[in-house]
């Protein structure tokens, strides 16, 4: 790419390193998706913030992201709630209380309208998603600003994790005032 050719503004920035995460991820195999399933699952178990937490805040990852589902099945004896984007572009997270998911806004599953609300003061661990990560543990989701809403709201009462792989881990990445970095990274190699 010619240097003339990038965007001066940090939308037009960002957009362009998502891209250039989503064209590494195309490039990895099932066989290197798994080992990085089976690599996260071992460090986070391994993490006294993981292991100390009952109730944690956790997504369903893309295939442009690590797969955290290997810590579901492990698991079994803790409470996790997955994202749910409201009507008015909030974010709550629900129970999972089975593996019953429907789909919500953007073709994400999410627990059933009956599932319990999980309040942020019960939080004991989240894990944020992102597409790349930089060594101030600014992260740069997919834009649409859900999570850096939430934590800006509710990021003091619980640790936050990321987890990426070593292509998406930066130095420096453009910032905005609204981004809000997480307090822990976990980077797989």
């Amino acid at each position: 790419m010619v240097l003339s050719k990038m965007p001066t503004d940090i939308c037009g920035k960002k957009n362009i390193i998502r891209k250039l995460i989503k064209s590494r991820w195309k490039c990895v195999s099932a066989e290197v998706h798994s080992k990085y399933k089976r690599m996260v699952l071992e460090e986070i178990s391994q993490s006294p913030l993981f292991r100390d937490a009952g109730t944690i805040l956790i997504y369903h990852a893309d295939q442009f992201e690590i797969d955290l589902s290997g810590v579901l099945e492990s698991f079994p004896e803790k409470r996790f709630g997955f994202p749910v984007i409201q009507e008015d572009m909030s974010m709550i997270f629900r129970l999972k209380t089975d593996d019953n998911f429907i789909l919500g806004k953007y073709g994400i599953p999410v627990p059933p309208e009956n599932n319990p609300e999980i309040p942020s003061e019960d939080v004991d661990l989240a894990f944020v998603p992102c597409q790349a990560i930089d060594s101030d543990n600014i992260r740069l989701g997919r834009g649409a600003g859900f999570y850096d809403r939430f934590l800006s709201k509710n990021g003091h009462l619980f640790p936050q994790i990321t987890v990426v792989p070593f292509f998406s881990y930066y130095q420096h990445l453009p910032k905005e005032q609204t981004d809000i970095p997480v307090t822990h990274r976990i980077i797989i190699k």
